[in-house]
């Protein structure tokens, strides 16, 4: 998947939008060319991508399907509200504020709580600000309703809240993966978080937990 045009230090004016056409153009050319997909999205990604996966199966002509989504650590938004909603109207317990700008505070202790010195090092270096707006941009689409979805709580997680680690109402399908690390288990555990994937994929890897 492309980078998101919102994170960037010069992010676009319309920065949502411009991520949503991103997630969603991509996702269009490979359907385009037969390949189902499993959509995997993390932290912001859950809310562009969500939007982009609104009416993608009414598009004329495509050849393949979106079979399910993985949402790993991942904010599920409701519709019409923002990020800046769901983190009770102020962001500055995860972010910082600059102009039009938002980086991370104290991302060592957040984002990348359960790493490793030598891998949250470089991790914090390759950190990019991103734009506001993509804080107080309404939600447009619960996918989680009509797309089959497995979800990756992370039992350490410090950047979403107790809420997030529960299944949204009105799942489909609904399908639960834990993992014992923080928000960016990947860069601890990166077989662990594949091997859930290549399982929603359809490969039988991993025995599945109760929900």
């Amino acid at each position: 998947m492309p980078g998101l045009p919102s994170v960037s230090p010069t992010p676009p004016s319309n920065a949502f939008e411009a991520d949503i056409q991103q997630v969603r153009s991509t996702l269009i050319d490979v359907l385009e060319n037969g390949r189902d997909v499993v959509i995997v999205f993390h932290g912001y990604g859950g809310l562009p991508s969500c939007a982009a996966l609104k009416g993608i199966h009414d598009i004329p002509n495509l050849q393949a399907r979106v079979t399910r989504i993985v949402a790993y650590s991942s904010w599920l938004v409701p519709e019409g509200r923002t990020l800046q909603d769901e983190l009770g109207g102020d962001i500055s317990r995860l972010f910082n504020k600059q102009n039009d700008l938002v980086y991370y505070h104290a991302a060592g202790e957040t984002c990348y709580n359960a790493v490793p010195n030598s891998i949250k090092t470089a991790a914090l270096e390759l950190l990019l600000p991103q734009a506001h707006g993509t804080f107080t941009a309404a939600a447009r689409y619960e996918a989680w309703r009509d797309f089959p979805i497995t979800y990756i709580f992370c039992d350490k997680d410090e950047v979403l809240p107790p809420r997030y680690r529960e299944i949204q109402p009105g799942s489909l399908d609904p399908r639960v993966r834990k993992i014992p690390h923080g928000h960016a288990a990947h860069a601890v555990v990166p077989a662990w978080v594949a091997a859930i994937i290549r399982e929603a994929a359809g490969e039988k890897l991993l025995q599945e937990s109760e929900h």
